[in-house]
């Protein structure tokens, strides 16, 4: 594929899209950034084309990736578990978009293809996990240089382990136990429980010397350990990469690698993500130059 070949990548998330403008390789050429048109459907489809104009006024790109926080079918396109955004369930979102932008279209979950541009233009290692925790917790499974996306996309939804709760309560089944305790409102929770102030900013205590909130770090890390563990019982990834408000606090990547010897004989590699909040758009872009190559090429 030539290196002056472009690729529109674009990540929504539940409160700001990024799209970027990048060659073959994912190397960005532009950006641009604004909040998430939450009322989904068509009026999100008009902030992505809005966008494209602006980053690609002459339509150079030769193909579009997109990826969201939700389950993507790899044959029917359709979307399910996208609870922040308005009228994005099903099959018509990607009509939309090809509507807008012809059928060089890939939509994926914005954690794979996060995993995606990690594996390809960030952290060496296939197998690779990507864990992004934020506000939910999300993998994304990269083997053989292709993500892994399992039946109907739903491949990769730690979140459903159960681990940190009962996987059977009512309450956890749409979240899932593991989110429960290692989503943004969990570890919100377990300061709480453990004296901290009620108000306390998470990422402020990340960077303090708090002796209550270091209880809580560990506690939390030892969840996220046996995760670890988990999904190299199953999947055997070379290398796990942590990303996300949360998952990317070097912090919390010290403390996992702390205690992962008392799960493994020889533990995985663990590694902060490179490519930071740009990730999920690299990945995008990445994904949409898949579609245009041609063996041989």
């Amino acid at each position: 594929m030539a290196p002056h070949q472009r690729f529109l990548g674009v990540d929504i998330g539940g409160t700001k899209v990024l799209a970027v403008l990048t060659d073959a390789r994912g190397q960005v050429l532009a950006e641009h950034q604004q909040p998430t048109d939450t009322r989904g459907g068509a009026h999100l489809a008009d902030q992505l084309l809005a966008i494209s104009q602006r980053l690609d006024p002459k339509g150079a790109a030769l193909a579009v990736g997109v990826g969201l926080p939700a389950s993507v079918d790899p044959r029917s396109h359709a979307l399910s578990l996208i609870p922040n955004i308005a009228d994005m369930e099903g099959t018509h979102f990607h009509a939309l978009l090809t509507a807008r932008f012809g059928p060089q279209l890939r939509l994926e979950n914005d954690v794979n293809t996060a995993a995606l541009a990690e594996a390809r233009a960030g952290e060496a290692g296939d197998p690779l996990a990507f864990i992004a925790i934020g506000t939910g917790i999300g993998m994304g499974l990269v083997a053989n240089g292709g993500l892994l996306r399992g039946m109907a996309g739903a491949a990769g939804e730690i979140a459903l382990l159960p681990i940190g709760g009962d996987a059977r309560d009512a309450f956890r089944r749409g979240s899932g136990a593991l989110e429960d305790c290692l989503g943004g409102s969990g570890w919100r929770a377990a300061c709480q429980a453990a004296g901290a102030a009620p108000d306390a900013d998470l990422a402020a205590l990340f960077a303090s010397d708090d002796p209550v909130f270091e209880r809580v770090l560990h506690a939390q890390a030892d969840l996220l350990a046996q995760a670890v563990l988990a999904v190299s019982a199953v999947a055997a990834p070379e290398v796990f990469v942590f990303g996300g408000s949360i998952g990317g606090q070097p912090r919390l990547l010290a403390a996992v690698q702390a205690v992962l010897p008392q799960y493994f004989t020889t533990p995985p590699r663990l590694r902060p993500s490179v490519l930071g909040h740009r990730a999920g758009a690299i990945g995008a872009a990445l994904a949409a130059a898949d579609l245009c190559k041609k063996p041989g090429r």
